[in-house]
């Protein structure tokens, strides 16, 4: 009883700490895109100064964010009496309280000692083991891997008398999925050759002196991904990114820029560049407006910046380099010269919440902090005349973030052959410098999503809720006429492996007269509202692994409860964000095609990737089958349906002893599901099968962009419906679409890439083309000929509003402007000629940053929102 009153006593204590005195706020910087599981890249972020005036030091970058004026406030003096917190200190302090779970020299003293000036900042005694802390012990397949992230800091003055700066610092990152309590033994060698200094080791470590070239760490892995060193090394390569940037000033609203740039100069293979873009910050002006084009990439503009994306995802760079130049002039709002102080006091309130009984010390310690912090912006803020208005110390540069996979600059690497295990086990060490997708999400983190729900006009919901049974219907009835799906992706065949292995499988399918007499589908259809003609326009139909139905539910409950709370402090009505039961429409859907399947003991059956990282949508499903229905539901790859599987003579699907009455697809909508034969001979026994396929193979061919352009030809919709009034509001729906067969869009496209998307016959996220590199492909493919084009589409590309939002990732909440896509859930399920259900079932909200071209949020562009509907 004693530990736990002390136990409760400490935990307290931390939470006052963490949560009322945290004295330094952590200054969020994104210098490289954060990706579950081992981040494997070379990211980095280069200021180049302007050159217009030198400045006295060299910008490091990334630079901080708005948070930043109250950081450095801190970091100079801390008036008030506000204690500084130290993440280590915190960490000593638990480890040395409680190594194993036990709680000691918790006594009333030191606890309240504790409360009062917080944690003690002598070091652990060094002959302490650290523990490992592994509050459970991994069981299954054993591997560790290791990874390297090294980031450039650097500024680049193109000046004689300003030298430039370039530095390089690391980190080589751990993951250890090893049974019991293992040591690990590292050597590391060539440090001393390759200058690279090591400033810090993860606690479990325990590392040799270095000796001539040598290095040797050994340490018990905690579970998880950690950082098991960082380091700083020299730089002896140029930058990946070289050049100038010129800012003038045409008039007091307008300036002039110019950039003269070279990328990857230097830079052989293995080496690519994935991703680059150049802001230009103005974070004391509102930009109006920008004119200029640039020798390649995109442009794009915020309220206080502009976004030149040379290099985007999807598109790399590597064994050449290019030179990219950017004339342009940029317009800006009338320059406002009041300002209040009311911003920051509001910041420092939520930053400083002193945790001490006396209110008026707490009054006394915040007034403090405001004056100090407000006198440090106004001694910043000088004034400045024409020549240069837009350029204060630290923003006069543009900021160059990029992505670079393939290897790292130090020279500093792993050899998996040295790394030893005690006791010894079978465990394959993996290295890796590049981007990595084997190892799920780092522990338990949140899916990113909207702090409020996005804005829709009712009307254009209801019109959206009334497609969807439509689009049902539209569905099952062209997966009904073969020829049709045969010759629709007959020349899309012959240059897309993916369409053709599923179209051998439908093929087989027909010549064996397969007839499914239960079919169910869960689908989704995306749309956009266009601002320029307030038009609802579909973006895509998803017949297969349509996710999210559990987590976009969630947000819905999320945002209603939030607006039930604090609704009245922002005139939001909770009544306005509509009910979202996909999850439970989903799942009663599946429940009613396993009742038609009349097998009481049989199961569903939930095809899911190797590496899933999105079980947490699919648990929602399982949860109500087993719930609500008393259905049992089986997870399994199609590698393991394959060597657990067979069809009997009846057509009974059996998967590990057990009767299979519905598949449910999770997986299997891209050729990365498919890595080797043994996938798509499992894909091949289902469809044999007489179990229920959500969806069958003809209605996952229904779902490819091919036929979604097909459909929207004249007169195509009337050979599958006779209801006019539906055909038309499905007609009114469709954006343009155009096969590549057509030389004058084809030629308009090129000419105007920004009116247009390049669309492959792909699902899941990050596949689509735009802007320059649409020119460049539609421009290669024209080239070489052929039938290349078939694999392609070419849709109208939307231009919805963009509004202001708040977007939480990481548990970090970002401001940004924002643009929507709604996607309608719908259910259909029919046994022979009875149609059983065809309904709406719910929505799926996605929001993103205005500047990304895609949205999916699997694929990490974007989050997950809810509905708001107004008047207009």
């Amino acid at each position: 009883m004693h530990n736990r009153v002390m136990a409760f006593m400490v935990a307290h204590v931390i939470g006052d700490i963490i949560t009322g005195d945290i004295a330094e706020p952590e200054v969020i910087v994104s210098s490289g895109p954060s990706v579950g599981g081992l981040l494997d890249s070379l990211t980095g972020s280069i200021g180049i100064s302007a050159r217009s005036k030198p400045i006295a030091a060299p910008v490091a970058a990334p630079t901080a964010s708005v948070s930043s004026p109250v950081g450095s406030a801190q970091s100079e003096s801390l008036k008030g009496g506000v204690r500084p917190f130290d993440k280590d200190l915190l960490r000593n302090f638990i480890v040395g309280a409680m190594p194993f779970g036990t709680p000691q020299d918790l006594n009333y003293t030191n606890v309240t000692s504790i409360r009062t000036t917080g944690f003690s900042g002598d070091p652990l005694p060094t002959d302490q083991k650290q523990p490992a802390w592994k509050p459970y012990l991994y069981k299954g397949r054993q591997r560790i891997l290791f990874s390297s992230l090294e980031t450039i800091n650097a500024a680049l003055y193109d000046r004689d008398d300003v030298p430039d700066f370039l530095s390089v610092s690391g980190q080589v990152t751990c993951r250890a999925e090893l049974e019991g309590l293992p040591d690990v033994s590292l050597p590391l060698t060539g440090l001393k050759t390759a200058h690279v200094e090591v400033s810090s080791f993860h606690h479990c470590v325990q590392a040799s002196d270095p000796t001539d070239n040598k290095q040797t760490l050994i340490f018990q892995p905690p579970l998880g991904n950690f950082v098991l060193m960082h380091y700083q090394a020299p730089c002896n390569i140029a930058p990946p990114v070289k050049g100038f940037y010129q800012l003038s000033m045409v008039s007091e609203n307008e300036g002039a820029f110019l950039f003269k740039l070279t990328l990857m100069e230097g830079y052989k293979s293995p080496f690519i560049m994935e991703f680059c873009m150049i802001t230009m910050p103005f974070p004391r002006r509102r930009v109006a407006s920008y004119e200029g084009n640039p020798s390649l990439g995109t442009v794009s503009m915020t309220e206080h910046s502009i976004e030149w994306r040379i290099v985007s995802s999807g598109r790399g760079l590597s064994g050449r380099s290019i030179e990219a130049t950017f004339p342009g002039t940029v317009k800006f709002l009338p320059r406002t010269t009041q300002r209040t102080n009311s911003s920051f006091r509001s910041v420092s309130s939520t930053a400083y919440t002193e945790d001490s009984d006396s209110e008026q010390d707490n009054a006394k310690n915040g007034a403090s902090l405001d004056d100090y912090i407000m006198e440090k912006i106004n001694k910043d803020l000088q004034a400045v005349d024409l020549e240069e208005p837009l350029s204060w110390q630290a923003y006069n540069y543009a900021k160059v973030s990029f992505k670079i996979t393939g290897g790292t600059l130090s020279g500093l690497t792993i050899d998996p052959k040295s790394v030893n295990i005690y006791p010894s086990v079978k465990a394959p060490a993996e290295y890796t410098m590049q981007r990595s997708a084997t190892v799920p999400g780092v522990g338990l983190v949140h899916a990113p999503f909207s702090l409020l729900p996005a804005h829709l006009p009712e009307s254009i919901w209801r019109q959206a809720c009334e497609l969807a049974p439509i689009f049902n219907e539209l569905v099952d009835r062209v997966s009904r006429d073969e020829k049709f799906l045969q010759d629709s992706l007959s020349k899309t065949r012959q240059v897309d492996d993916f369409t053709s292995r599923l179209l051998e499988i439908h093929k087989k399918m027909m010549e064996i007269n397969k007839d499914e007499n239960i079919r169910l589908g869960l689908y989704r259809s995306d749309y956009m509202l266009d601002l320029e003609t307030n038009s609802l326009l579909q973006i895509e139909l998803n017949t297969i692994s349509t996710s999210f139905p559990g987590l976009g539910s969630l947000v819905s409950d999320l945002h209603r409860t939030l607006i039930n709370q604090y609704g009245h402090l922002l005139s939001l009505e909770p009544k306005r964000v509509p009910g979202n039961a996909a999850s439970s429409k989903f799942a009663e859907a599946l429940a009613r095609a396993w009742a038609e399947f009349n097998v009481d003991s049989a199961v569903v059956m939930m095809i899911v990737q190797p590496e899933e990282r999105n079980m947490y949508d699919q648990y929602w499903l399982t949860k109500y089958l087993r719930e609500s229905y008393g259905i049992t539901t089986i997870r399994k790859t199609l590698s393991q349906v394959e060597a657990e599987g067979q069809v009997l003579p009846d057509g009974t699907l059996l998967v590990d002893g057990k009767k299979v009455a519905v598949v449910y697809y999770r997986a299997g909508y891209t050729p990365n599901d498919y890595p080797s034969e043994t996938e798509w001979s499992a894909r091949l026994l289902i469809e044999q099968s007489c179990a229920v396929k959500c969806p069958s193979i003809s209605y996952h061919l229904v779902g490819t962009k091919k036929i979604q352009q097909e459909l929207a030809k004249p007169d195509v919709l009337e050979r599958f419906l006779e209801n006019k009034e539906e055909i038309a509001k499905l007609r009114k729906c469709f954006a343009g679409l155009w096969s590549l067969d057509n030389e004058e869009i084809v030629k308009t496209a090129i000419e105007k890439p920004e009116l247009f998307v390049l669309k492959p016959q792909r699902e899941g996220g990050g596949n689509n083309i735009y802007g320059l590199d649409l020119r460049e492909t539609l421009t290669r493919l024209q080239k070489e000929g052929g039938d290349a084009l078939a694999a392609y589409i070419l849709m109208q590309r939307i231009f919805p509003k963009a509004s202001l939002a708040y977007l939480v990732r990481g548990g970090i909440c970002h401001e940004g402007l924002v643009i929507s896509e709604l996607g309608v859930y719908g259910a259909y399920l029919r046994n022979k000629d009875k149609v059983v259900i065809n309904e709406q079932s719910g929505y799926l909200m996605r929001t993103k940053v205005s500047s990304s071209d895609e949205g999916g949020v699997a694929a990490g562009f974007a989050v997950l929102d809810s509905l708001y509907l107004t008047d207009k």
